[in-house]
């Protein structure tokens, strides 16, 4: 059975949605619904608009416990051996639930695992990545890139240069669509997905883990989602997002994947590439990242 936790922060309707589009594609498997309310201060979940649905659970948090805390809460009522942690803002195209639950039971050692994500308009996201790495900045340093060809690029970096239409390993995958199961949680997670950060590169943290452990995340192409993005997010700009929480978080994980100084090498080649690059924007970033280093 797989277990399928979906968090609501202000965003019912999408929440809806996202539930009525599992239970209309997905088949030939045994799955439970667990939603969880993560304490929406404004749009909570209405539990009657899910009694008709003997599969979906309606839980609610009395405070907002973060992306992962959320997902946790939702865990204690799993009983899936199987579980799936989905974006309140994805809509199902297909069978994707089946198609990857049959995926990762055919890989022993897959210790999460994440389909092809697309915008509405049929764009494609970049759930398959890299960790950030001494070799790829350095690669980035001294424009190796530029001679290097599209497809090694590709197997190399993941992410934006990698078309996302074979399957493959990686090092971390978006916690939009993610599939794990109950024993990689018990075994390798502690018992609960980790909740050291509040938002932003969680799934990155726990992919990481999973490494250090011998698991493998992995992309499976065979199944398609569409993920709104951000539905559930306050309106903080992008740019001071990133600087207050998801580059601190990044940081963070990869510290704790490499060490601390080989994270603070990744970091300050970086910033000499930025440097090379002689515009505004990117000595902006320059400045940020080394500010950020001098407190690490």
């Amino acid at each position: 059975m797989v277990s399928v936790i979906i968090v609501n922060y202000n965003t019912p309707d999408l929440t809806l949605n996202c539930v009525k589009s599992v239970l209309k594609f997905t088949h030939n498997i045994d799955y439970e619904i667990i939603v969880v309310d993560n304490a929406s201060p404004k749009n909570k979940i209405i539990a009657d608009d899910y009694k008709d649905y003997k599969c979906v659970k309606v839980v609610f948090s009395e405070s907002n416990l973060g992306f992962a805390g959320g997902n946790n809460l939702g865990l204690k009522y799993a009983v899936g051996d199987l579980v799936l942690l989905l974006n309140s803002d994805t809509i199902l195209k297909d069978n994707a639930i089946k198609i990857a639950a049959d995926k990762f039971a055919e890989m022993p050692r897959c210790g999460a695992l994440t389909v092809r994500l697309v915008y509405p308009d049929g764009n494609l996201q970049y759930p398959a990545q890299r960790c950030p790495s001494l070799r790829l900045e350095l690669r980035e340093l001294f424009r190796i890139n530029k001679f290097t060809k599209p497809e090694k690029k590709s197997k190399l970096y993941l992410g934006g240069a990698f078309a996302h239409d074979i399957p493959t390993n990686c090092d971390w995958i978006f916690g939009t669509f993610f599939l794990t199961s109950k024993s990689v949680i018990d075994s390798v997670l502690g018992g609960k997905f980790p909740d050291d950060f509040f938002m932003y590169a969680e799934d990155m943290q726990w992919c990481f883990m999973l490494l250090k452990h011998g698991f493998q995340p992995y992309f499976c192409p065979d199944a398609e989602v569409i993920h709104l993005g951000g539905a559930s997010m306050d309106k903080t700009s992008e740019v001071e997002k990133y600087y207050k929480s998801m580059f601190p978080n990044t940081f963070a994980a990869v510290a704790q994947y490499k060490g601390k100084f080989h994270a603070k090498l990744i970091y300050f080649v970086r910033i000499l590439h930025l440097l090379t690059l002689r515009n505004a924007e990117d000595r902006y970033k320059a400045k940020k990242f080394w500010e950020f280093l001098k407190n690490a």
